[in-house]
């Protein structure tokens, strides 16, 4: 294939040299054939079949049988080869992951799912029919909007911000935070102001109602906890941008600016307040920790946003190599690719190609979702991708 110049002809190869591509669709087709169809028949053989003795059930179903055994040391070997939690799906050639590793063992023993869901593909199955129908029912969230604001070039030093960059953003709050409504009344019960707060950074292309799935709102709310959920510039729904600004793994300042809002405006003094980062989310989450503390430490008379702790879930450490089509495969890559280009670049395609229209049309040309990050350094506040990862990179901020 490869003497060919054809791009349908690379990509085809691209594909079928992907070792872990072709064990997704074999494992896949292996799983649901032998631990699904197989099993079916089987039962049904032994079920209605004339001659029910035992003999005969394993005579008669010797290949099923053989395929379930064969399939269970495949997928034992398999296992028992990458069963290092999640650290396949992070570990490449960057020392810097790999000195993340050796400080954080407890990354390398994850969750061991059942053989008949080993698949990540199937995993998402049953997370996605969950996630429908979580979204169908909704959340009665109370929405409040905040006007931050920021630099034009936020790689410069102290930089003043400017109001071309201001723009509205959404916090949605759950249970609502008591007022004249009596709609909201019913869940704010027992849940003062002073009720502690988590503060979620949604993922990709996330908001409320789907963090990715909204199940942790719920969660969070049975434990007698208050739900902040951050949109992002871009992040809400139907609400097109208001300035060329968009960063589509959070803000730092933003979040700042969020944070005091919070605190100063909308809940009880000394009230207890956590960050969770989902996703993509987790880059801003990260980055502004080690800014704030930084900050704490150095310059103690400037006031720093405090948790009382925070939590990272899923994310990918190394945001200039954690979207390239090696790392997040095919056919989460293009599909993704496509809707962050919808979902932030086409939706604001006027505002954005005004401030930049070289820039724009280089974020609709890319081919990858990495690709789709570099392009838009400049709408993120810096002049390129090398000066936007070394600013916002959350890799940077381990020491």
């Amino acid at each position: 294939l490869g003497s060919f110049s054809s791009p349908w002809i690379s990509h085809l190869e691209y594909i079928y040299n992907d070792l872990d591509y072709m064990y997704c669709l074999i494992s896949t087709f292996t799983v649901l054939l032998s631990l699904i169809i197989i099993p079916c028949y089987a039962s049904y053989s032994l079920l209605f079949s004339p001659n029910k003795n035992q003999k005969s059930f394993i005579t008669q179903n010797k290949t099923s049988l053989l395929v379930l055994l064969l399939s269970y040391i495949s997928l034992h070997i398999y296992d028992h080869e990458t069963n290092h939690g999640i650290t396949h799906l992070i570990a490449g050639s960057d020392p810097k992951i790999q000195q993340l590793l050796e400080k954080t063992p407890i990354l390398r023993r994850g969750p061991k799912p059942p053989i008949w869901f080993r698949n990540p593909n199937i995993q998402f199955i049953p997370w996605m029919i969950q996630n429908e129908i979580h979204a169908r029912q909704g959340i009665q969230y109370q929405r409040h909007e905040l006007v931050v604001t920021d630099c034009i070039d936020k790689s410069i030093p102290n930089c003043e911000a400017d109001d071309i960059m201001k723009d509205t953003i959404t916090l949605d709050v759950f249970p609502p935070l008591e007022d004249e409504n009596d709609d909201d009344h019913y869940f704010s019960i027992n849940f003062p102001k002073s009720t502690p707060v988590v503060l979620f950074a949604p993922g990709l292309r996330c908001h409320s109602q789907d963090l990715p799935s909204n199940s942790i709102i719920r969660a969070v709310y049975g434990k007698g906890f208050r739900s902040i959920v951050v949109n992002r510039r871009g992040h809400t729904p139907g609400q097109k941008l208001k300035s060329p600004r968009v960063n589509i793994f959070g803000d730092v300042d933003d979040l700042e600016q969020v944070y005091w809002h919070v605190k100063n405006k909308m809940i009880s003094p000394n009230t207890p307040i956590f960050l969770h980062g989902i996703s993509s989310g987790t880059a801003v989450v990260v980055s502004a920790l080690s800014k704030w503390d930084k900050r704490a430490l150095l310059e103690p008379h400037r006031p720093s946003p405090q948790f009382t702790a925070a939590v990272t879930a899923t994310p990918g450490y190394d945001t200039s190599r954690a979207l390239q089509p090696d790392r997040f495969k095919w056919p989460y890559n293009p599909l993704m690719s496509q809707m962050v280009k919808d979902h932030f670049f086409a939706f604001n395609e006027e505002i954005l190609r005004s401030y930049d229209n070289d820039a724009y049309q280089r974020v609709m040309n890319a081919s990858s979702l990495q690709d789709v990050v570099d392009a838009s350094a400049h709408f993120a506040g810096y002049p390129n991708a090398s000066s936007y990862y070394h600013h916002t990179n959350p890799i940077n901020e381990m020491y």
